[in-house]
């Protein structure tokens, strides 16, 4: 089983809620106030964390087909990759899901070494 699941919803005030879990240690990274823009003519979805676990921004879009791609990056160290998330129904909901094998270091940004 993958170490990171992703889990995507609208919410009632016309923007998402985002849940980070790790697998393995259980601890979860919320992103409560995400929304939608266009991005260089391109819908995107997204947010910074809420909670616990500062510093981290996910990014959601489109990939076509149907699938959705993920990135959740945190400040100058991590990075997690969600290359194919899907759309699924849930009670009636609209839920977006994707899994991560691994989370990244992300070497270098903006000149500085993590």
């Amino acid at each position: 089983m993958p170490r990171y699941h992703l889990s995507l919803k609208p919410t009632d005030s016309g923007s998402y809620a985002a849940v980070l879990m790790d697998m393995l240690y259980g601890w979860p990274i919320r992103f409560d106030r995400c929304s939608k823009a266009r991005i260089d003519g391109k819908s995107e979805i997204s947010g910074d964390s809420t909670g616990g676990l500062p510093n981290w921004r996910l990014t959601v879009s489109p990939v076509g087909s149907g699938l959705f791609q993920a990135v959740a990056e945190e400040d100058r160290e991590w990075r997690i990759f969600f290359p194919e998330c899907e759309l699924q129904q849930e009670n009636g909901e609209s839920l977006l899901e994707g899994w991560a094998e691994d989370a990244e270091p992300i070497e270098t940004r903006e000149g500085i070494a993590a």
